[in-house]
């Protein structure tokens, strides 16, 4: 019963944080967002996109088949879950910084 306390803890913690970096996200974007940046970024090639999203249905299919196998398996998909909802925040924030970055490049 510990382990789901500190689970829904720290569910909630990110749970406010992807909220408030999606509040964040959205009143940039209802500003204009990068409206006047003319910077192209390319994107990656197909084949690493490939390659990546090839890892992400081996990985999950390895969770559903060992979830078959172990009852021990149902425990990893929470921790997957809270994972997964991190890095979206992580990425929030990076993209942010990173924006902030260019920002600051420009106006030098």
């Amino acid at each position: 019963m510990t382990l789901f306390w500190i689970a829904t803890v720290i569910g909630v913690a990110i749970t406010v944080a992807l909220v408030a970096e999606g509040v964040k996200e959205f009143r940039h974007l209802q500003a204009g967002g990068d409206r006047d940046v003319s910077e192209v970024v390319e994107a990656e090639s197909d084949l690493r996109f490939s390659v990546k999203a090839l890892g992400g249905v081996v990985a999950s299919f390895t969770c559903v088949v060992l979830m078959g196998v172990t009852p021990y398996a149902w425990y990893l998909m929470p921790v997957l879950s809270l994972g997964s909802a991190a890095a979206v925040v992580t990425a929030f924030v990076v993209d942010r910084r990173s924006r902030a970055a260019r920002a600051d490049e420009v106006r030098a």
